[in-house]
């Protein structure tokens, strides 16, 4: 008998027969790691996990991606956690308080930089800053001062969008009829015309 393989969600033992395994191949050494899910609820659940977990890094590259176009150069790596302070929602006055994700997603921070672009270059070209770390946190000042106002117009153009489609929708469902007219020349009057009244 196969030794037991342990679930990586429940970390329950399990034969080998019950589980379903995720592969990865580590494209910089060629190794292959496993990992064992119970089929089922367990596999769901690590099938949705990865699912928020590729969503989140798309739209982290687009952020990645958003910010270079804002800035002309990449994220520095001393920048990225006050990034991800701003999607996890830490508050980093006095003791770090860590709130998982509760703070705005990479998409919204990323639209947030392309709507303040004029802002942050008027401040790249009218401040003095001492380092491209600096230029970088009063960028994320603005933004953070102005990602609750992208945020309610995006909210709104959605709500609008939306009942733009039930206003489509309800005429569409609404019963018109178009009858044709047909036009006949033998009931036609007879035109006047000025010359025969001179």
């Amino acid at each position: 008998m196969a030794r037991p393989l342990m679930c990586q969600i429940c970390k329950e033992k399990s034969p080998r027969e019950e589980m379903e395994v995720d592969e990865k191949i580590s494209p910089k050494s060629g190794k292959v790691s496993r990992k064992y899910y119970h089929k089922g609820e367990c596999w769901e659940t690590f099938q949705e996990q990865r699912a928020f977990t590729d969503k989140e890094n798309e739209e982290w590259d687009y952020l990645w991606n958003v910010f270079e176009e804002v800035y002309g150069f990449p994220v520095p790596s001393r920048f990225v956690p006050f990034l991800q302070d701003l999607r996890n929602g830490t508050i980093r006055v006095g003791k770090v308080r860590r709130r998982t994700k509760r703070g705005y997603p990479f998409k919204l921070i990323a639209e947030t930089y392309k709507a303040c672009e004029s802002d942050i270059e008027w401040a790249k070209k009218t401040k003095d800053f001492k380092g491209t770390l600096q230029e970088c946190q009063y960028g994320l000042a603005i933004v953070a001062n102005n990602i609750v106002k992208v945020r309610s117009k995006a909210e709104r153009e959605k709500r609008q969008r939306k009942a733009i489609q039930e206003q489509v929708k309800e005429e569409m469902q609404s019963e018109t009829f178009f009858t044709s007219v047909k036009y006949d020349k033998s009931k036609q009057t007879k035109r006047v015309d000025i010359s025969d009244l001179l």
